[in-house]
């Protein structure tokens, strides 16, 4: 039975499972545009996925480099990106909605008690102190407190129950493909033995081509 391929962080500690063919479909974007968002630790080279421009052995472990899985200490930590997805990409004084991708450039931390009032800043970045605002809010408060400024958050600031990314797909069991068999990527799966000095070779010419006009051949 396949029990999918286990996914690693940039640090080489286990993620989670993601299905074969999410993870062979991810391996063929990459190598068509070029770039390393996925690298096949190891594989099974008796199992193959082929298209007319790609032969790719079956991961069974794959690592994302640009992905690093957070230890539990380090959620306590305040994080502008967590702090904006817990408060919606949302200024809690105006109600300005960012775009989530431009959301670093559009929005700001701002404490709520001024962090002039604590010993240090560090002792003023809590989860319960801190919360959105669009640049225009943060400069207008300044370095008051919400009473003094006529400005209260809309939320309550408090830790968010969000949980760092994890790559958590239900993989039920199943028999393995059978040779020839189609993938949701695109790709046909195929048996050999042995693994010919002309398969992936010499194409790194044809890597260029799109990942969506990979058409399926069948198996050799």
């Amino acid at each position: 039975m396949s029990a999918g391929v286990l996914t690693v962080d940039a640090n080489s500690r286990p993620v989670g499972l993601i299905p074969v063919e999410v993870a062979v479909s991810r391996i063929a974007c990459a190598a068509s545009r070029g770039i390393e968002t996925v690298k096949p630790l190891v594989v099974d080279e008796t199992r193959r996925w082929r298209s007319q421009h790609l032969d790719l052995p079956t991961p069974l472990v794959v690592r994302w480099p640009g992905y690093v899985e957070l230890p539990d200490g380090d959620r306590s930590v305040v994080a502008r990106r967590v702090l904006f997805a817990r408060d919606g990409y949302e200024c809690q004084y105006c109600g300005f909605k960012a775009t989530p991708g431009k959301a670093l450039r559009q929005l700001t931390l701002d404490h709520v008690k001024p962090a002039h009032l604590f010993p240090s800043r560090a002792a003023a970045t809590t989860w319960d102190n801190v919360t959105t605002a669009c640049f225009a809010c943060n400069n207008r408060k300044g370095g008051r407190l919400p009473m003094q400024a006529g400005m209260w958050p809309r939320t309550t600031p408090k830790a968010p129950e969000l949980k760092p990314v994890r790559f958590r797909v239900r993989v039920p069991g199943r028999r393995p493909a059978p040779p020839g068999a189609r993938g949701r990527s695109g790709l046909t799966v195929g048996r050999t033995a042995h693994q010919g000095s002309g398969s992936s070779t010499g194409r790194a010419a044809e890597l260029k081509v799109r990942a969506t006009e990979v058409r399926a051949l069948p198996a050799q």
